[in-house]
């Protein structure tokens, strides 16, 4: 036999055990189930941006878009992006995640003058 049908036999081989969930070269293998970016309304952004307390445009900053498109997202002219859906799904979820989004600046009250 040739050597492509022997690597094509030996994948098929290795495929069978992996869906019986054997090691395949000492190797377990696991499948995930990814689940469906969801579909974001307008009613959804605006619940998400409000539930972050966060201005249209601080919203648009945070997720790299300009206010305007939040807007239109916001009124159900254009719906977000399948990415960007995924990403308010994540917000909405994790919100912790915006403290490593957000530069904090010192307050001008301590500031000190330079003389």
């Amino acid at each position: 036999m040739s050597k492509l049908f022997d690597e094509l036999k030996d994948s098929i081989a290795h495929m069978a055990k992996h869906t019986r969930g054997e090691h395949v070269d000492g190797i377990t293998l696991n499948t995930v189930s990814i689940k469906p970016v969801p579909a974001a309304s307008a009613k959804d952004v605006k619940k998400i941006r409000a539930q972050m307390g966060m201005s249209q445009g601080a919203f648009a900053a945070i997720l790299g878009v300009s206010k305007k498109t939040v807007e239109a997202w916001e009124a159900g002219v254009n719906p977000p992006a399948k990415p960007v859906a995924r990403l308010l799904q994540v917000l909405s979820t994790n919100e912790s995640i915006l403290d490593d989004l957000i530069e904090k600046e010192p307050s001008t009250k301590t500031k000190k003058k330079r003389a």
